[in-house]
């Protein structure tokens, strides 16, 4: 989505870390190699309207500001995205009644391995 694309813009631009959860496969890997394995895995999406656009553009201008300091020329550039970018928002009509789809959530159970795998022996999956 453009509006979280330009928030995470304007925070690395600032010499922020973006705000990002970790990736379905990162959590995975770090969970196996603490000796657990993912009992279920399950992606969902849900639906999104105007108001959580606004907010996602409301933050990106936050982190705008502290682009100013450092390029001004490039702060407005910033601005003028976000400011189209809630233009397009309040005239996009799926927007306006929540219907438009925003997927790729994830939650996972962890559970320990079986004594037989922690002790070294393999199994084939």
């Amino acid at each position: 989505m453009h509006a979280e694309r330009v928030r995470d813009a304007a925070m690395l631009l600032s010499h922020q870390r973006a705000y990002r959860e970790f990736p379905a496969w990162w959590v995975r890997a770090a969970l196996e190699r603490k000796g657990l394995e993912v009992a279920k895995f399950d992606v969902f999406s849900g639906k999104v309207g105007t108001d959580y656009v606004h907010k996602q553009l409301t933050w990106a201008k936050v982190e705008a500001t502290k682009v100013g300091a450092i390029a001004p020329e490039l702060y407005k550039g910033l601005l003028d995205h976000i400011a189209a970018l809630r233009k397009a928002a309040d005239a996009d009509e799926k927007l306006s009644t929540g219907g438009v789809r925003l997927g790729g959530s994830y939650c996972l159970a962890a559970k320990k391995l079986s004594n037989a795998l922690s002790n070294g022996t393999c199994a084939q999956r």
